[in-house]
C-alpha cells in the first residue's frame, strides 16, 4: 500500500495558496461587511433626508388650509346663513 507522500513542490504550492488565499478571503468578508454597513448608514440617512423634505411639503400645504379653516370658524357664526 503506497502512502499518499506530497513532493516538496506540492508543499510549497499549497502552502503559498494557503497564504495567500486565506488573507483574500478575510479581506473580502472584512471588504463586503463594512461596505454593507456603510451603505446601510447612508439609505438610513436619505430616508430621514426625505422624511424631512416630505414633512416640510404636507406642512407648508396643510398650514393654509388650517389657517382658512381657523379664520372661518371664528368668523362664521349663524347669523350669515339667515
Amino acid at each position: 500500500m503506497k502512502k499518499f507522500r506530497l513532493s516538496i513542490k506540492n508543499k510549497l504550492i499549497t502552502a503559498f495558496v494557503a497564504i495567500l488565499v486565506i488573507p483574500s478571503i478575510l479581506i473580502g468578508i472584512l471588504s463586503y461587511q463594512s461596505a454593507k454597513n456603510e451603505l446601510s448608514d447612508q439609505l438610513i440617512g436619505s430616508a430621514n433626508e426625505n422624511v424631512i423634505i416630505l414633512n416640510g411639503i404636507i406642512d407648508d400645504t396643510i398650514r393654509p388650509k388650517m389657517h382658512d379653516t381657523e379664520f372661518f370658524a371664528e368668523n362664521i357664526n349663524q347669523s350669515l346663513y339667515d
